[in-house]
């Protein structure tokens, strides 16, 4: 699939079947997570600085079904506007494809014009698993500093670091948060 079939944009309105592809994106974020209604999600879009932005696949077998989504958010505090990332979640299927990299793009692409609209800075964070190790590369290109890192769980009494007996991979306590600072 070529990479123009693949557009991102900002959400402001959607279909069933966008509503559905929304859906079965969020358990691939959170298997607690509760499934959007046609009303919740509208009341998501309604959120003035609440800014959804989705990856469609536009090649003839995809149809501009959503296989990938972000939100940012900011929010204006007395000591200036704060900005956070979430819910960024591609499809396992279109995973290795580089539309996380399009989506952040575009994120980073807001982060910017909000800065400038509102003529102030805006420090905008994010957070990402240690064990996605690509993602934590992509972010780092897109400029966002690391703000502090996840600790590798370790054995109480030995100290060893802890890993998953499946796949032999280190456990890790919390998530890596990163932040970069957007100026007008």
């Amino acid at each position: 699939m070529e990479a123009e079939m693949i557009a991102v944009q900002r959400l402001f309105g959607f279909s069933d079947q966008d509503l559905a592809s929304i859906n079965k994106l969020i358990p691939q974020l959170s298997s607690s997570a509760l499934l959007h209604t046609t009303e919740t999600l509208e009341k998501v879009l309604k959120q003035e600085h609440h800014h959804i932005f989705v990856a469609r696949d536009n090649s003839p077998e995809g149809g501009g079904k959503i296989v990938g989504m972000a939100a940012i958010f900011f929010e204006d505090r007395l000591e200036g506007w704060l900005g956070e990332i979430h819910s960024v979640a591609v499809d396992s299927a279109y995973r290795g494809r580089h539309i996380g990299d399009q989506i952040t793009s575009q994120l980073v692409a807001d982060g910017r014009l909000k800065a400038q609209k509102e003529k102030r800075n805006i420090v905008v964070y994010l957070t990402c698993k240690p064990e996605r190790v690509a993602a934590n590369r992509m972010y780092r290109k897109y400029g966002f500093e690391p703000a502090a890192k996840a600790i590798p769980m370790r054995d109480p009494w030995t100290r060893k670091v802890l890993r998953d007996p499946v796949t032999g991979k280190t456990r890790y306590k919390g998530t890596n948060l990163y932040r970069k600072l957007f100026q007008p």
